[in-house]
């Protein structure tokens, strides 16, 4: 696929997260420091599957890698950032561990806004990656419009009700169907939008 997305000029808001980071980035320094590994590592599950872009957005079908990975915590379940990772391709693409030229990367977190990285955390549902929503955060541009991304995940939760979040993704991975969904940016009340759907069909 071409690229059909692009990161948009930050306005007020953004801004006011890019200035937050700063003190943030110096406490996830002092915190790797005395762990002697990485505050956030985007270490995960890998899997690989289809994205089919749905009408008007078909320049967004391909073959999909798609990363889940937690923020805080290597090998527990505690209060944490959850994250997927997109990487989209041309169809029947063979990824490699490095970007092709027409790869498309898209990274979402259980995070809405830059402002509210602290609550992260705390507004995330730590044990499992299927009860959460992920935002891209920042706006993007999508045919001249600025509009903003989620990833909304679908599956049944019956199956594993108990089982540890590493587990659920194992288990349940050809069940999940996780829906891109995209909306104006900055338009309150604006209804969020199907664009493309995403269906996981082996373990990369």
């Amino acid at each position: 696929m071409t690229k059909a997305l692009k990161m948009n000029t930050q306005n007020h808001w953004e801004k006011l997260g890019v200035l937050s980071g700063y003190p943030l980035g110096a406490m996830t320094a002092v915190v790797s420091m005395l762990r002697h590994s990485r505050t956030f590592h985007p270490k995960g599950q890998l899997f690989e599957g289809e994205i089919r872009g749905l009408e008007n957005h078909e320049v967004l079908s391909g073959s999909v890698m798609v990363r889940f990975s937690s923020a805080l915590w290597k090998n527990k379940e505690l209060p944490d950032v959850l994250g997927v990772a997109l990487r989209m391709g041309s169809e029947h693409n063979e990824f490699t561990p490095h970007p092709q030229p027409d790869d498309q990367d898209l990274l979402f977190a259980t995070i809405r806004k830059p402002y509210l990285t602290p609550l992260g955390p705390f507004t995330t549902q730590f044990r499992s990656y299927f009860h959460n929503e992920f935002y891209a955060v920042s706006p993007f541009e999508m045919n001249g419009e600025r509009v903003e991304f989620r990833l909304k995940i679908e599956t049944d939760l019956s199956k594993h009700p108990r089982a540890k979040r590493e587990q659920q993704l194992r288990d349940g991975y050809r069940q999940v169907v996780i829906w891109l969904q995209m909306k104006p940016f900055h338009q309150p009340g604006t209804d969020w939008k199907d664009v493309a759907e995403i269906t996981l069909d082996r373990v990369s």
